[in-house]
């Protein structure tokens, strides 16, 4: 939330708290993705324009401000909840090639919790 704002995903498009936008296509799946230390199923969906998007108290998808890279790749996934907890996404970006393994690839620039709706 501190980065992004509120977020809404669709298959087609995700939109930021600011109204910035990047339009997504799916690009299938990635099994035994390695999202935030564990071992998921994720999506992966190709930006259709790759992006240095401004968001939230200057922040950027990929980059810390001082340096940012447009985004071409977001997989999202679901994280096994802690009990209690409701049930979140989570995301990675990535600039260059299509991600396959791990949110901890060189291409990988951001990695979030909780997309909301």
């Amino acid at each position: 939330m501190a980065v992004t704002g509120n977020v809404i995903f669709a298959p087609d498009r995700m939109t930021f708290q600011n109204g910035a936008s990047l339009s997504l296509s799916k690009e299938g799946r990635v099994r035994s993705f390695k999202g935030m230390g564990e071992i998921v199923d994720a999506t992966v969906y190709r930006v259709g324009v790759p992006a240095d998007l401004s968001l939230r108290n200057e922040n950027h998808v990929c980059g810390d401000g001082k340096r940012t890279v447009p985004v071409t790749y977001i997989v999202v996934w679901h994280p096994k909840p802690l009990p209690g907890d409701k049930a979140v996404r989570a995301m990675a970006a990535f600039s260059g090639k299509r991600p396959t393994r791990s949110d901890e690839d060189a291409t990988s620039c951001g990695v979030y919790n909780d997309l909301g709706d």
